[in-house]
């Protein structure tokens, strides 16, 4: 599973309230099959679709899997859900939200099948929550807007905190306004006065 982790030093005063703003109603929900669904992203902007009842199986060259994916709502034009539809290139990272529910189900990483039945593939929240978890050694892994300060553990010598908050900032807010620092391969849990998110 592909993720990382960064920590933003100085939220702008612009985003400050963003943040906490975005986050309030969201949380994290297991896959629920034929729940509706909408995700913004970054090409696509604002799209409808239906998580599938049944997983799909994958072939990643070497090896297989089964996925979870989203196919358009009912009624949705098929050539305008292959063309612009949830999950098209640029899309990766966007979160699969309930329209009903405002759950947050996962996160797009991608699409399969044809021209003329395009799926959108993601990755439930629940797996992804599960590997932060076990990467960082964080006990929660939660959304901003907490008024509770985090516990914490000394590591090292240090004193870290035992959660990962996910800031719910546009991606277009995060690249152009945070100061922030991404290194592949290295992830960090989140210190006393800093956010983390994934990315």
């Amino acid at each position: 599973m592909d993720w990382a982790l960064y920590s933003v030093d100085k939220w702008f005063k612009s985003m400050e309230s963003h943040v906490h703003l975005q986050s309030e109603g969201l949380s994290f929900s297991k896959i629920v099959p034929g729940a509706l669904v909408m995700a913004t992203g970054r090409t696509s902007g604002l799209q409808l679709g239906v998580i599938n009842t049944a997983q799909i199986g994958i072939n990643h060259g070497t090896r297989g899997t089964r996925e979870w994916h989203i196919i358009p709502e009912p009624g949705k034009d098929i050539k305008d859900w292959a063309d612009g539809g949830m999950g098209v290139d640029g899309d990766s990272g966007s979160w699969i939200i309930g329209q009903e529910d405002d759950k947050i189900y996962g996160m797009v990483w991608g699409r399969d099948g044809s021209y003329q039945e395009p799926i959108t593939l993601f990755t439930p929240i629940e797996d992804m929550l599960a590997d932060i978890k076990e990467t960082t050694g964080a006990k929660t892994v939660c959304l901003p807007g907490r008024v509770d300060k985090p516990d914490t553990v000394k590591v090292k010598g240090k004193r870290r905190a035992k959660e990962v908050i996910l800031p719910t900032v546009p991606v277009t807010l995060q690249v152009a306004e945070a100061e922030r620092s991404a290194i592949p391969g290295e992830v960090g849990v989140n210190q006393e006065g800093r956010q983390m998110g994934a990315g």
